[in-house]
């Protein structure tokens, strides 16, 4: 007996037709890559960064001297993260909202939004509320806005629950850079209404220059024009939006975002599908409050796209974490998703995910190594200057939050993951396995893998079968020989396999040595 040609692992696709070897029908904890399927690093806890209530949005801020601010608002607090600890960073104020908060970056100015209250921190000081830094009047108030986005020319924000838009430009005065909200053509204040499909704008992210704003169901792209009107909107779909602003990726200059029935890409020019075989599943199993939850990041060092959400069973609970998250190669244009363990392997719950994505490494401030340290004695013996500074690292990785306070960097050693394959067999003649050699790209780690058996009397049906008949076979589990097979002896008409690493590894194929076993 011999070993056949090795099946290839293409892609996660649980719509997909199990009757085909190489599908991937389930896995966890592996990222798809140009050979197959990587597994990918654990969260590693920063012990000491613990906020003290439940984070509502997470930004890191690249602002225009290269230096980088992570900031992260709660229901009464803006906090900055400073080396490992967060501190508050709202000059004493106190919030009362559970609203999400929304950032953007305007040069030296980040600005922070809920639907009731509008910050702005500027040149690394401490958030303030807005109107320190505006020109308003009675007609003109600071409107209470929801969404906000940078553009080039100045900030877009949407009036909370309407599909009624704003957009500042900053005007030089003798106090510095001065938002009017005072509508104004010389300053280049406009306020803009969307009007040609029905409810509230929901997302608002700009793209090549210009600016999408999302319904739920519709999209409008919108160019700057010049005055008197600055900016017009044309409609791109009436059926085609995203239920919540943070659904939307930016992949570099596309957008990419869930849609009531399936995931969609915008460059600005054109809409179309993403290509996948799990949309139907995905939309049928997760209530439309979940996907509403959905918080989605993009990481361009691994062309990694990812939409978090809760995928638990109890879906119409609001309050629990997130704990999947779906991920889109946009390189290879594959698909895979993960859950999220730390470097033990203890499960953890996510609460935020850091915008773009996190930095390793945040350098400090003159300013905050002197609110550390007063003097040079303070400093702990044997800090370097990499770590007091940060040494100018810019490695992206994801930085999430998790349900206990804590910030999570997604560095740690992997502890690998599982993928589930197709049917092997046609349903009507019996066929007998003996071994089975995984074809690996990077050997486990751990030197560590395990595959798990499953035959049946007819083909089709998933695991657990709905039954009563045919019932599934649970048959012979086998460990990775010294010389990279699972050996092992199974007989049915259609066999299944699991195969668990434990490690970082990367699985590209699997090969089989099976023979015919007769009929009835």
């Amino acid at each position: 007996m011999a070993y056949g040609t090795p099946i290839p692992f293409t892609d996660w696709r649980p719509d997909g037709d199990r009757r085909f070897p190489g599908i991937v029908l389930d896995l966890d904890g592996f990222m798809p890559t140009e050979r197959g399927l990587r597994t990918l690093p654990s969260f590693r806890l920063i012990e000491d960064a613990t906020l003290p209530s439940a984070s509502l949005g997470a930004y890191t801020a690249t602002l225009p001297n290269g230096s980088h601010m992570i900031v992260v608002g709660t229901s009464s607090h803006l906090y900055k993260l400073r080396g490992s600890t967060w501190v508050e960073f709202d000059d004493d104020q106190t919030f009362s909202t559970s609203r999400r908060w929304s950032f953007t970056t305007f040069g030296t100015d980040i600005i922070a939004a809920n639907g009731v209250d509008v910050q702005l921190s500027r040149s690394g000081l401490p958030f303030r509320p807005i109107e320190d830094y505006s020109v308003v009047s009675l007609a003109y108030p600071v409107p209470k806005l929801s969404y906000v986005e940078s553009v080039g020319e100045g900030v877009f924000g949407v009036i909370a629950s309407s599909n009624e838009w704003v957009f500042v430009s900053p005007i030089f005065g003798p106090g510095g850079d001065t938002y009017s909200w005072i509508a104004d053509i010389a300053t280049e204040t406009v306020y803009g209404q969307l009007t040609a499909s029905p409810g509230p704008i929901t997302a608002v992210h700009a793209i090549r220059g210009g600016i999408v704003m999302y319904k739920e169901r519709s999209m409008y792209f919108g160019q700057f024009s010049g005055p008197p009107f600055y900016w017009s909107f044309q409609i791109i779909s009436k059926n085609i939006g995203t239920p919540a602003d943070e659904c939307v990726v930016n992949s570099l200059d596309q957008h990419l975002f869930p849609s009531r029935d399936n995931f969609y890409q915008f460059d600005g020019a054109s809409l179309s599908p993403i290509q996948n075989s799990l949309a139907e599943s995905f939309f049928r199993d997760t209530p439309a409050a979940q996907i509403t939850r959905m918080i989605g990041r993009y990481t361009q060092t691994t062309s990694l796209a990812e939409w978090y959400y809760n995928s638990g069973t109890a879906r119409a609970d609001l309050t629990l974490p997130l704990n999947t998250a779906l991920i889109y190669n946009t390189r290879v244009e594959r698909w895979s998703k993960r859950t999220f363990s730390d470097s033990d392997g203890n499960r953890i719950g996510v609460t935020d995910i850091l915008s773009p994505a996190f930095l390793a490494g945040p350098s400090l401030t003159y300013r905050e190594i002197g609110e550390l340290y007063a003097t040079y004695e303070d400093i702990p013996a044997g800090m370097t200057y990499r770590e007091l500074c940060g040494g100018g690292e810019e490695t992206q990785t994801v930085g999430v939050i998790t349900d206990q306070g804590q910030l999570a960097i997604a560095d740690g050693a992997s502890i690998g993951g599982f993928l589930l394959t197709g049917e092997i067999g046609d349903g009507s003649m019996f066929i007998q396995a003996n071994r089975a050699r995984p074809i690996f790209a990077q050997w486990p780690s751990d030197n560590w893998s395990r595959l798990y058996s499953y035959f049946r009397l007819a083909n089709g049906y998933p695991i657990p079968d709905p039954g009563p008949f045919p019932l599934p076979g649970v048959g012979p589990v086998a460990d990775l020989t010294r010389d990279g097979c699972f050996c092992f002896i199974t007989t049915g008409r259609a066999l299944q396999f699991r195969i668990e690493v434990s490690g970082q590894a990367e699985i590209t194929a699997m090969a089989l040595d099976a023979v015919g076993a007769g009929s009835d």
